[in-house]
């Protein structure tokens, strides 16, 4: 088994403001997990979705979910809500999504949730027996 040592924390400049955005802590995904059960069905299924996909919906979440999106990215980002509604431009909060899934690396966290439940190749049973 092998693991790979990932960043703690990334900088991310918005509004000549510099923001670090950390790796989330267990405590912090159960919160965000708990957000985005309250987010409309229009926005469901984020979780199979690639990071390029979700810059392209992300004009569309913004109007169906706003207090909501806001709440989730408050969350991961540490930056407070108003804030976030009143200072951050559409680019900005793309800039700070960016940094979030770049340290967090979801990716590699859906692969291994996928492994643990046994999306595996499973061995080849043996063919050709009349058992």
């Amino acid at each position: 088994m092998s693991a790979i040592t990932t960043m703690k924390s990334i900088k991310v400049q918005i509004n000549n403001k510099e923001v670090t955005v950390s790796k989330l802590p267990l405590g912090k995904y159960a919160k965000i997990l708990a957000a985005l059960d309250k987010l409309p069905e229009k926005v469901s299924g984020l979780d199979k979705v690639s990071e390029d996909k979700l810059f392209s919906l992300l004009p569309k979440m913004i109007a169906d979910s706003f207090p909501e999106l806001l709440k989730i990215i408050s969350i991961a980002s540490d930056v407070p809500v108003e804030e976030l509604s009143n200072e951050y431009g559409l680019d900005d909060v793309t800039l700070l999504l960016k940094g979030i899934f770049e340290v967090n690396d979801f990716d590699s966290v859906r692969k291994n949730i996928q492994g643990l439940l046994g999306k595996k190749p499973r061995a080849a049973r043996k063919t050709g027996s009349k058992e």
